[in-house]
């Protein structure tokens, strides 16, 4: 498994600083490692502001029911549901996104050590990939 700063480089960037600017590499395994690098999930779903803007949004539908005498036990009972609902459709954003980024990592992780195990020094020169 890769370290964590190195999840973050592009499979190119990662040589160069790995292994120098003066080697040669496989093709095909470049190509699977940029081809996984693409892939890169972008951000998460269930960013942190989201999740505070869903539960600012609850809490301001919640509060509103309250103080404009809302106070039925039918209405309670079901902003409670729709409350608990919300939640478990988070819980549920994040391991998907866990278990995707995971997943991520994983595979780019086998590439990446696919591509370092084609990587040949050349003598002299400066040339690169």
């Amino acid at each position: 498994m890769l370290r964590e700063p190195y999840l973050n480089m592009r499979p190119e960037n990662l040589l160069a600083r790995k292994m120098g600017f003066n080697i040669t590499v496989d093709a095909e395994e470049l190509a699977r490692a940029q081809w996984f690098w693409e892939r890169r999930p972008k951000k998460l779903i269930l960013s942190t502001e989201r999740i505070l803007a869903v539960l600012i949004f609850y809490a301001v539908i919640w509060m509103g029911a309250m103080c404009l005498g809302c106070q039925d036990s039918a209405v309670t009972a079901a902003l409670t549901v729709s409350g608990s609902a919300v939640v478990a459709v988070m819980l549920g954003w994040a391991y998907f996104d866990t278990v995707r980024f995971a997943r991520w990592s994983s595979d780019y992780s086998r590439a990446i050590a696919r591509l370092l195990q084609t990587v040949h020094r050349r003598s002299g020169g400066n040339s690169y990939l």
